[in-house]
């Protein structure tokens, strides 16, 4: 077994890396096990997930993403996006900045030893650079596939991230796609113009809006959608902010806090995203940026009131700052 395809090994799941396996849903994502239960009213079953295979190209098999063993999953959306995933179904999950949209995917993957695909979208994203297009190599030209005809026809799962980025008018080119159909590239030559989707490509989407709009502005560049192109993706799932436990464990394995540190700073950012749910502070706060702020504070001696300076406060308006550092201290001391 080469090299790129070994880099997996040390995931949850069956040692025969060769072979195709089931596993139970709360075993494999680290689930208490009533959450990986069916919701069948009499007799819940455990749902079992499928592991692939490593590929056999090993350019293929160095696209399994590396399990991070500290990823703590959201058992509802982690349930609803692997029935997207199990059943070939397009998966489109949105939320604020910060709530783990990307890495639940790219876990999930590494979980299922599924090859993955991140396709960044902006403003300035064309068509070409979704499908393909006419390039010049060795002073001849020829038409390069783009990453999602690659990923359809190598069976990866592709994440289209920060979608809602997109223009509609470039984003229409994912309607065929969507609805299971294959994938037609006219300026394409005949040979690939038309790409079948393998049986192990996925398609998941990421964006901060459901294609609904910004409501408080936060998400600058963010678009007001198609309703008809929203309407195809099949499972929609918000991520919001994890429980109180959840985030603790995130702060005890991906900044080495102690527990009672850790349900410090989680007071902290409930007290926070209650002032701007009520419009009293101008945003909110993710478990990325308490982590941050969790890491600077340990490197600058526990002060964790300097680290929540750096790594978020010092991004407000003077108002806003003068409140949370308030809390900050409240909490903090």
């Amino acid at each position: 077994m080469s090299t790129k395809k070994s880099r997996n090994e040390n995931a949850k799941g069956p040692q025969d890396h060769r072979a195709e396996a089931n596993m139970p849903m709360a075993e494999l994502f680290g689930l208490p096990a009533k959450d990986g239960l069916s919701s069948h009213p009499r007799t819940p079953q455990p749902i079992m997930v499928t592991v692939l295979p490593v590929p056999d190209d090993p350019e293929v098999a160095a696209l399994i993403p590396q399990v991070d063993e500290r990823h703590v999953f959201p058992a509802a959306v982690t349930k609803a996006m692997m029935i997207g995933l199990q059943l070939s179904m397009s998966v489109y999950l949105f939320g604020p900045a910060g709530t783990g949209k990307t890495s639940l995917v790219r876990q999930a993957c590494a979980r299922t030893r599924r090859p993955w695909l991140r396709v960044q979208h902006t403003d300035t994203t064309e068509e070409s650079q979704i499908v393909g297009q006419w390039t010049v190599r060795d002073g001849s030209t020829e038409f390069q596939l783009g990453p999602l005809a690659m990923a359809m026809k190598l069976g990866l799962c592709y994440v289209a991230d920060e979608f809602d980025f997109g223009r509609p008018s470039v984003l229409s080119v994912y309607h065929a796609v969507l609805e299971g159909e294959p994938l037609v590239i006219p300026e394409a030559p005949p040979s690939i113009r038309t790409i079948e989707a393998h049986p192990n490509f996925r398609l998941v989407g990421t964006g901060n809006t459901n294609g609904t709009g910004d409501e408080r502005g936060l998400y600058q560049g963010t678009r007001l959608q198609n309703a008809a192109l929203y309407s195809r993706w099949a499972i929609t799932e918000e991520l919001a902010y994890l429980d109180a436990e959840a985030e603790i464990r995130i702060l005890e394995g991906q900044a080495g806090l102690p527990s009672a540190t850790a349900a410090k700073f989680v007071e902290f950012a409930k007290a926070v995203r209650e002032g701007f749910a009520a419009q009293r502070i101008g945003l909110p706060i993710g478990p990325r940026e308490l982590i941050a702020c969790a890491r600077i504070g340990k490197i600058r001696g526990g002060n964790y009131r300097a680290g929540l300076a750096s790594g978020f406060t010092n991004r407000l308006s003077r108002v806003d700052k003068l409140a949370v550092d308030q809390l900050a201290q409240r909490v903090f001391g």
